[in-house]
C-alpha cells in the first residue's frame, strides 16, 4: 500500500542554513548599525532574535533589557517606531554592502539539492532577507552553483519570517 504521506517539497532557509554559515552578515550588521547609534549588545543579544523579518529584528533589540536600557541612557527617552524605521534604513544600507559577500553556497549545499531534486523533490526556500536583499544574494549564489525557482521574503511587518508552510502554495503549485 502506497503511503498518503509522500514528501514532495523541501524548504530551506537561507542566511545559516544554504548561504553565509553562522549568519554572521546580519548579525555583523546589527552589530555596526546598533554602535553607530552608541549601543553595544552582545553576540548572544544581537543573534537571540534571528529569522524575524529585520525591522521586528530590531524592536526585539530595543526592547529587550541591555538594548532599553542604553537607548535610555544614550537619548533620555524610550524608543519609538520612528526610531525602528531609522535604525532598518541604516540597516538596509549596510547589509546591501555586506550580504552578497555572505553569498556563496555553504558546503554540500548544492550537491544535497542537486540530489533531491534527481529524487523528484521541489525545492523551496524562505527567509527573513527582504526582496530588495536578495536581489544581492541570488545572483552570488547562483553563481556558485545554488539557484532556486521559489524564493518567499517576508511582508513589511512579518514576524517571523514566513513559516515553511507558506510555500506550499507558492512552490509546490
Amino acid at each position: 500500500m502506497e503511503s498518503k504521506n509522500k514528501i514532495e517539497l523541501v524548504v530551506f532557509d537561507w542566511a545559516g542554513t544554504t548561504v553565509d554559515y553562522g549568519s554572521s552578515a546580519p548579525s555583523e550588521v546589527f552589530d555596526r548599525v546598533f554602535r553607530a547609534a552608541r549601543l553595544h549588545l552582545t553576540k548572544e543579544e544581537i543573534n537571540r532574535p534571528m529569522g524575524l523579518e529585520k525591522k521586528a529584528h530590531i524592536r526585539e533589540l530595543l526592547s529587550c533589557e541591555s538594548g532599553r536600557n542604553q537607548w535610555q541612557g544614550q537619548y533620555g527617552r524610550p524608543w519609538y517606531e520612528e526610531d525602528v524605521d531609522a535604525l532598518y534604513e541604516k540597516f538596509e544600507a549596510t547589509l546591501h554592502e555586506v550580504v552578497a559577500e555572505r553569498s556563496d553556497p555553504m558546503d554540500g549545499v548544492v550537491e544535497t539539492v542537486d540530489a533531491l531534486r534527481r529524487a523528484g523533490l521541489k525545492i523551496g526556500s524562505t527567509t527573513g532577507y527582504n526582496d530588495w536583499m536578495m536581489e544581492q544574494v541570488l545572483p552570488r549564489a547562483a553563481a556558485g552553483g545554488y539557484t532556486l525557482v521559489c524564493v518567499v521574503t517576508p511582508l513589511p511587518r512579518a514576524s517571523p519570517a514566513p513559516a515553511p508552510s507558506c510555500c506550499l502554495n507558492v512552490c509546490a503549485g
